[in-house]
């Protein structure tokens, strides 16, 4: 079994790579990894995390999905779309918790990758997809004005209606010096965007939003009104002091790996009843990680022309979640939007990618006082933004315009079971409901035509598939009832699926014709399975009508 890796960057050197080409990714990285930076501290804050797992998330995971996947420009990292189902997961079993369930969803996603399962996007119906994106979106709105508004509520956790109940009841709560901030940063981003001047365009709102904010911030906490900022909210231990340092370390991501004497907590090895209560988390993580990325890497397609390869995307994205785990990171996938940004920063390879966690890194090391004095209140304003734009809006109007009434309801449900409950729940019973509403639908197809060619022969045209569903409809014993014939010809050329319970019922057909001359024509598919299921002793098998005697 081959194993496909780092095939996008393999390609990309193999094609000829300049130091043209190597300024346009160092140029795209830069812009992204402006954007990335104050985004993966934002959402591992969100997830109940201290901001600097994000950033090691950002760091080491996005440098080996670029070196190790299959896709030409993607940008891979902590996205919005994991807040909702990481947050339960720290609250239950903390950070042990999600590191553990981080690796096995690691080894999940790269078995996948192993066995050439990439092509499994392609049966997940559009609506779920649209459904799901959308829900969580809506969700991480919700989580989003929670902290703009500056309100501290302790026990922020169940299900969507209880946070909606608890932020309303804890408006009186609203710190007003955090909320201007988180307003001022959307209208900063809004207005850059609408009117930035032509020679700018290359600077991203976000990053002028950040600094802007951060500069007013810095006056007026001088000025003696409080704002939380990463420094006054986020602490951690120095390790050649053992003193606690404000703010998120000054250093790279360090590796860590299992140990047995218990010598870091987080790390002893765990446990086979561990493993058995964090296996379903494990689950829904690989799952979103590989679903997101290779829809990343399909949009990143077309906005290229390029195709990327969807196993060696997955071995890139497992790889990556394995080695951020181990660095304290999050699990992390293919981020829709800094990907966009990166390819239209024009980006040309998955160097970009490379670029871009390295300069995520040098910031960390240049820069942390600054960075320090982030206002949280910013974090949770771009946050919010994220999550508006990640929600499928304009898709999920589209498929409401349709008037494809099952497109409709796989849409309407998956959204509201992923907001009400998560995403599993909504991507589980949006495919099952998909499932049955298209096989109602091929069943309420019907594919049988009957004719008589003469007074003696009666011939039965059969199209399409004959499967479970539809057996009793296609082979029932009403069909020849009342018609007067010798000789039956039954024509299943056109017969492209043919199950068991189809074998089944057209036996018991046969059988309910004995009587009469039976003739199948049949093409080589039918052909080879009715012959090991079926006494044919009665039947005989033609290739054409003519062969009838």
């Amino acid at each position: 079994m081959k194993l496909e890796y780092a095939t996008a960057i393999r390609d990309t050197l193999s094609r000829g790579y300049n130091f043209k080409d190597f300024v346009k990714d160092l140029g795209a990285g830069a812009v992204v990894s402006l954007v990335s930076l104050p985004l993966a501290m934002a959402l591992a804050i969100a997830v109940g995390l201290d901001p600097e797992h994000g950033v090691y998330t950002a760091i080491v995971a996005g440098f080996i999905a670029s070196l190790l996947g299959g896709s030409y420009a993607q940008i891979s990292g902590p996205t919005g779309a994991f807040v909702v189902i990481l947050a339960p997961i720290v609250i239950e079993f903390g950070v042990r918790g999600l590191i553990i369930a981080q690796i096995l969803a690691s080894v999940i996603i790269i078995v996948m990758a192993v066995f050439r399962v990439g092509f499994i996007i392609k049966y997940i119906p559009y609506s779920v997809t649209v459904g799901f994106t959308t829900g969580i979106a809506f969700v991480l709105c919700i989580i989003s004005l929670k902290d703009l508004l500056g309100i501290k509520i302790d026990g922020f956790n169940g299900y969507l209606p209880n946070k909606i109940f608890l932020i309303f009841q804890n408006l009186n709560k609203i710190t007003f010096g955090d909320t201007f901030i988180g307003i001022l940063t959307i209208a900063i981003i809004k207005l850059w965007d609408k009117f930035k001047i032509q020679k700018f365009k290359i600077i991203p709102s976000i990053v002028v939003s950040i600094v802007t904010v951060t500069l007013i911030t810095i006056f007026l906490n001088n000025a003696g009104f409080k704002i939380s900022t990463i420094e006054s909210d986020f602490s951690y231990i120095d390790d050649e002091t053992g003193k606690s340092e404000s703010g998120i370390p000054d250093e790279p991501p360090q590796l860590h790996f299992f140990n047995f004497d218990n010598s870091d907590p987080i790390y002893a090895f765990p446990t086979l009843k561990e493993i058995g209560k964090l296996l379903p988390a494990a689950i829904m993580i690989a799952i979103l990680a590989s679903l997101e990325s290779l829809l990343a890497a399909t949009m990143a397609d077309n906005m290229t022309g390029s195709k990327h390869n969807p196993n060696s995307e997955l071995l890139g994205i497992g790889t990556a979640n394995l080695f951020s785990a181990f660095a304290l990171g999050m699990p992390a996938t293919g981020a829709l939007a800094r990907t966009a940004a990166n390819i239209r920063s024009g980006a040309r390879s998955p160097i970009s990618g490379l670029a871009c966690s390295i300069l995520i890194l040098l910031y960390v090391l240049v820069f942390h006082d600054q960075i320090d004095k982030i206002p949280l209140s910013a974090l949770y304003a771009i946050l919010m933004l994220v999550a508006i734009r990640m929600a499928e809006i304009h898709e999920f109007k589209k498929i409401l315009k349709s008037k494809i009434k099952e497109d409709i309801i796989i849409l309407i449900t998956t959204f509201l079971l992923t907001a009400i409950f998560d995403m599993v729940i909504g991507v589980t019973i949006g495919v099952i409901i998909s499932f049955f509403l298209i096989i109602k639908k091929i069943s309420d197809h019907n594919p049988v035509f009957i004719t008589k060619t003469t007074d003696d022969n009666l011939k039965i045209v059969i199209k399409g598939p004959i499967f479970f569903s539809n057996t009793n409809k296609i082979f029932n014993q009403d069909l020849t009832k009342h018609l007067q014939f010798n000789k039956l010809i039954l024509d299943l050329t056109k017969v492209n699926i043919l199950d068991v319970s189809g074998l089944s019922e057209l036996e018991g057909f046969i059988e309910a014709n004995s009587n009469k001359n039976i003739y199948i024509i049949a093409n080589d598919y039918v052909n080879d399975i009715i012959s090991k299921f079926i006494n044919l002793n009665n039947v005989k098998i033609i290739r054409n009508e003519s062969e009838v005697v």
